[in-house]
């Protein structure tokens, strides 16, 4: 019984970890459905349908075992270097750098024979490695890479174990499309059926919510409404931190960032009493829609008690960074306008040509999803791609060490 429930939804209640995923709707009637599996001869069956259905639980499953074994295999392990290390230069290192980049897939063969300097095939294994850590391919051995290269198969497999833990919280989400957004990847994946084999239909880089200050949070929702050339009605703790201290000391401020002060939806001139109502949260601030406004020309409403959105943004340059986590909590996307066609492609009367030209528009428009798709905003520092290779990444919010010392408490696991 214990098993089947581990194995189902997972041994620690993810809310008590500050996800919002609810597991009660998941959980069985334990006792009927072993004592029926045991009568019915079907235990295997049993086990097997309490698993994720999803693709990513069986890639996972398979990246644990390569792991388990190579934590096992005392012939390669981990390299330690000191960086910075650039192409071209000697290092003493680089035969267990060579048999460790073999061992973990990201050169094809171990050399013969082994290298004595950092060049050749052992720079393309390098950059192949960051790669899938999320870190530059640029080949130079910097810190991160070498912590990153430092890393044991065992502390990898202990992050599978993680992942797979975390797969088994997710809400029942029906046959059919569904949205990902991973934080600690920077990534957003559309899938046009969740449960299938094949890979994402979309794959974009996003931004998140800053590490130390404003953490995106973990939970799900239902994408029902796509805006174009939308208003940002300003949060009131970001009008209070933000912008009132610069309104304050440039009058024309607001003016020149497209903004107003609003209240109940009638603007109000930006005068000292209207803008004591807005440090009293009376009234509010909005940017109106335009090439300045901080959520572009698009946003993604799934509703929910965090107000947290996908959107568009006018600062595409973020994108060029590694490390992502630089908004208020929100996500944005590198890919808004593929993400609208997908979403509304199964609306009728919507394509690239007609999400093309409502991205240019002036006039905010709401336009409601007949068919929602399922969002969920998730946490996994450990990703199995479908080419079989995996890619590992930083505990950008520590939820990794959350669950880590959630588990080593053992049973009985906090309700």
């Amino acid at each position: 019984m214990r098993y089947v429930s581990d194995l189902h939804i997972g041994k620690v209640n993810p809310e008590n970890l500050a996800f919002g995923f609810d597991i009660d709707p998941k959980k069985y009637d334990l006792a009927t459905l072993v004592a029926g599996a045991i009568r019915d001869d079907r235990i295997q069956q049993a086990v097997a349908e309490a698993e994720p259905h999803y693709g990513e639980n069986g890639l996972l499953k398979d990246a644990l075992a390569r792991y388990k074994s190579l934590a096992k295999d005392h012939s390669v392990g981990p390299v330690q270097i000191h960086p910075p290390v650039r192409p071209g230069t000697p290092l003493a290192t680089a035969p267990q750098l060579a048999r460790w980049l073999a061992a973990l897939g990201d050169l094809t063969a171990t050399p013969d024979p082994l290298p004595t300097a950092y060049q050749g095939a052992l720079v393309d294994g390098v950059k192949h490695f960051q790669a899938r850590h999320g870190l530059p391919p640029d080949g130079v051995i910097g810190t991160s890479t070498a912590e990153a290269l430092s890393v044991s198969a065992a502390q990898r497999v202990r992050q599978i174990e993680f992942a797979l833990e975390r797969l088994r919280w997710i809400p029942p989400l029906q046959q059919g499309r569904v949205v990902f957004v991973n934080i600690p990847a920077f990534e957003l994946l559309a899938f046009d059926d969740v449960a299938a084999a094949q890979g994402p239909a979309l794959r974009m880089k996003i931004v998140v919510g800053r590490a130390m200050r404003t953490q995106t949070p973990v939970f799900t929702g239902v994408l029902k409404t796509i805006v174009f050339a939308p208003y940002w009605n300003v949060p009131p703790s970001i009008a209070r931190k933000e912008i009132l201290p610069k309104l304050r000391s440039n009058p024309g401020y607001l003016a020149a960032q497209n903004m107003e002060i609003v209240s109940d939806g009638t603007p109000l001139a930006p005068s000292a009493s209207n803008i004591a109502m807005v440090a009293s949260g009376a009234a509010q601030i909005r940017q109106r829609p335009g090439p300045k406004n901080a959520l572009g020309h698009v946003k993604f409403l799934f509703p929910n008690h965090n107000n947290v959105y996908l959107h568009d943004t006018p600062t595409q340059s973020v994108f060029d960074k590694t490390r992502r986590d630089f908004s208020h909590g929100c996500i944005r996307l590198s890919q808004p306008a593929a993400l609208a066609e997908w979403v509304l492609r199964e609306e009728g009367g919507w394509d690239a040509d007609r999400v093309a030209q409502e991205m240019v528009r002036t006039t905010e428009m709401a336009v409601p999803v007949r068919k929602p798709v399922p969002v969920v905003i998730f946490y996994t520092t450990a990703v199995a791609r479908r080419d079989g290779t995996i890619s590992f990444y930083e505990d950008l919010y520590g939820h990794d060490k959350a669950l880590e010392r959630a588990l080593a408490a053992g049973y009985p696991y906090p309700p």
